[in-house]
């Protein structure tokens, strides 16, 4: 019984959070006010984002929201896909960058 409740807990944990790609969903993101809104309602699980540097290079942003904020790990990542950082936050706020 245990094992069966350990295992459906899981499971709806893993279904309520979602993982979208930034730039193929563009037009379904909107930030007011500090909020990322996605289809009208805050935002809940990871989104990945491609940036740009001045000179056209491209790296990696992986951001944990919860209600709209950031909240959880963020991660940024080097063109050539290495870790570069990694930070963290709670209910939008940074609290400390992981070593």
């Amino acid at each position: 019984m245990k094992k069966l409740l350990f295992t459906l807990t899981i499971i709806i944990l893993y279904s309520c959070s979602q993982t979208i790609n930034y730039d193929e969903n563009r037009e379904y993101f909107e930030k007011r006010q500090g909020i990322m809104y996605y289809q009208g309602s805050p935002f809940s699980g990871t989104l990945i984002e491609t940036k740009y540097s001045y000179f056209g290079e491209p790296w990696t942003e992986k951001t944990t929201y919860k209600d709209g904020k950031k909240d959880g790990l963020f991660e940024e990542y080097h063109p050539n896909g290495e870790l570069k950082l990694q930070k963290m936050y709670k209910n939008g706020r940074f609290i400390k960058k992981l070593e």
